[in-house]
C-alpha cells in the first residue's frame, strides 16, 4: 500500500488537474452567444441633436420682372 502523503499527493495533482481543465474551457467560452434566444424590443430613439451653424452667404440672384 502507497504512503498516505503519496495517496493524498495524487489526489492533489488530480482536483488541481480537474480545476484547470475546467477553468481553461470556461475562458475559452465566448462571453456572448448569439445563437442564444430572440432578439430584443428595439429601444427608445434618442434625443435630436442641437441645430448645425449657418452655411455661407449664397450669390446674389436675378432681378425680378418689373410688370
Amino acid at each position: 500500500m502507497a504512503p498516505r502523503w503519496l495517496r493524498w499527493g495524487t489526489a492533489a495533482v488530480m482536483v488541481g488537474s480537474i480545476l484547470t481543465s475546467f477553468a481553461t474551457s470556461v475562458a475559452m467560452e465566448p462571453s456572448c452567444n448569439a445563437n442564444l434566444g430572440y432578439p430584443g424590443l428595439p429601444g427608445i430613439p434618442g434625443a435630436h441633436g442641437a441645430n448645425g451653424k449657418d452655411g455661407p452667404k449664397g450669390e446674389k440672384g436675378d432681378p425680378g420682372n418689373t410688370h
